[in-house]
Order: C-alpha cells, then structure tokens, then sequence
C-alpha cells in the first residue's frame, strides 16, 4: 500500500506510518510537497478542516491513500475564553474523505501568539512533555483512518 503524506515534515510522515501500520500491513508512506490555501498556522477551525481536505486531494497521485494534517487554533466563545490547539487529518482514497482529530487543549495566553507565529511543540510544552505533536499527529490520523477501516459501522 502507498500513502502519501502532503508535507515534507519528517514528524509528520512518521506519525502517518505509525497510524497505518495500526491497520495495515507492507505500507510505504512518503511525504508530498503540496500547496495550501489557508495560512501557515490557521486561526479557525474551518481553515484548518480546509487546509487539511486541500492537502489530502492535492497529494492524492498513484497512490492508495493521501493524507493532510493541519494544526491550528480555534475560539468556541460559548465554552471557554481561551482558544483551543487542535490537530486535525484528513484521509482520502481518491472517492471519499474521512475526518479525524487529536486531543484539542485550551491555550494558555502566554502561548498564543508563538502558535499564530510556528507552533513548535505547545503541547508539549502545556503537559510537561507527556504528550508530543507526533503522539496527537499520529492520533488525527488513526482517527480519520476509522471510517475505512470500519467501513460497515458508516455505510
């Protein structure tokens, strides 16, 4: 099985393999430099679903699966009035695309403005190290996988 990844991130292209060999066996998984549409760090949650369905199809190219990871921060007023960190993925088999996310997390003020800029690991930072962005990126990923590998619990 080939599955491209639409990032050069070597982070996340090991976290996509971690993902699929969860369900799948002998897969090759290589990153794909693509163009996004939205912002280098999104600063909503629709921009980051854009962002994350652009770069799966733009990396979808004689393979069987593509995936886009996007990360960025989002503001729900109504629950909390600091803005959530999410990571989100995309995977898509050239007919159907399936959504999936890592934990999300409230982002300390301090922080806000390093994740608007690059965000090099805030997770990281927020739980003392227990959690990494691979760890959440490999997550997103095994979560957006669900609906092919469970197919019949979707039909």
């Amino acid at each position: 099985m080939i599955v491209h990844v639409a990032t050069a991130n070597a982070m996340k292209v090991e976290a996509t393999k971690k993902a699929f060999a969860k369900f799948f066996r002998d897969v090759k998984v290589r990153g794909v430099d693509v163009r996004s549409a939205v912002s280098e760090q999104p600063i909503s949650f629709g921009e980051i679903v854009r962002g994350a369905r652009e770069r799966a199809r733009a990396a979808f190219a004689r393979c069987d699966y593509s995936v886009g990871i996007e990360a960025g921060i989002f503001r729900v007023a109504a629950v909390a009035p600091r803005p959530f960190q999410i990571t989100l993925a995309c995977v898509f088999d050239g007919e159907r695309e399936a959504l999936g996310a890592g934990p999300f997390y409230e982002v300390p003020p301090g922080l806000v403005r390093e994740i608007v800029k690059s965000d090099t690991g805030s997770v990281a930072r927020v739980t003392r190290g227990k959690v990494t962005r691979g760890q959440v990126t490999r997550d997103a990923v095994l979560m957006a996988l669900a609906p092919f590998v469970s197919s019949s619990l979707y039909a």
